[in-house]
Formats: C-alpha cells, structure tokens, sequence
C-alpha cells in the first residue's frame, strides 16, 4: 500500500482502494497513526521519498511479503488460522462464488468453508439489511 491511500480526517482515518474510501475503526486507526508517526527505514537520505505505507530497507521499495510474514509469525500471530477465519467469515456474508471470484480461490475452497461455518444460501437472503 502506498502512503497516498490513507487519509487522516482528523478524527476519522480512511483507506482508499480503486475508487471506494472505507472508513477505520478507532482501534486500528490508533495503530496506523503510531505506524505512521514512527516509519521505519527512514533515517538516510535516500528513504526521505518514500511513498510505500511498509517501506523496505532498500530505498524506494516496499517491505518484502516474506519479511512480514516472518514478522507476523514472530508475534505468535498463526497465519494460516488467520486467512482461514477470515474466509469463514467471508462466506458468512457473501454467497460462497463471489468470495471466491473475488479473492482468486477456487469454488471449492469457498463453499468447503461456507459448509464449515454452517452457512447455506439461504442464509443469506436473511442476513442482509438492503
């Protein structure tokens, strides 16, 4: 994510993704606030233009996926668990295929956690508000 993404309204904090602003919650705004305060990786003269929201220690690119990933595990943070919860949750709000043609999965991942979760179609007709 690039720096320009994030917006700070002062007392709300947004993203922008294409064309959508979504709005943070408070807890996470606090902690995207404290990350950008505290950049790490800007302290030559080489990082001063760096437009990455996780700069690299290579001036001008981006924290490495690996990196983080080596990072998240460090902090006990189990990844696999993670993307599995949030895919479960997914297919609690979204019909199974459009999780799946959203996020490159394959429809069978999708509705093996849709079945896991319990969901069935239905339950989505009577779970939305609009």
């Amino acid at each position: 994510m690039r720096l320009d993404q994030i917006h700070d309204h002062g007392t709300a904090l947004s993203v922008t993704f294409t064309r959508d602003h979504l709005n943070i919650p408070a807890p996470f705004a606090a902690i995207i606030r404290e990350h950008l305060a505290a950049l790490p990786n800007q302290n030559t003269s080489a990082h001063r233009d760096n437009s990455w929201l996780f700069p690299g220690r290579r001036p001008g690119q981006h924290l490495n996926q690996t990196t983080l990933m080596g990072k998240l595990r460090d902090a006990g943070i189990d990844l696999r668990g993670a993307r599995n919860a949030s895919l479960r949750a997914l297919v609690l709000d979204l019909p199974a295929p459009v999780v799946a043609d959203s996020l490159n999965y394959s429809y069978t991942v999708t509705d093996k956690h849709r079945r896991n979760a319990g969901a069935i179609f239905l339950d989505y007709a009577s779970t939305r508000t609009s």
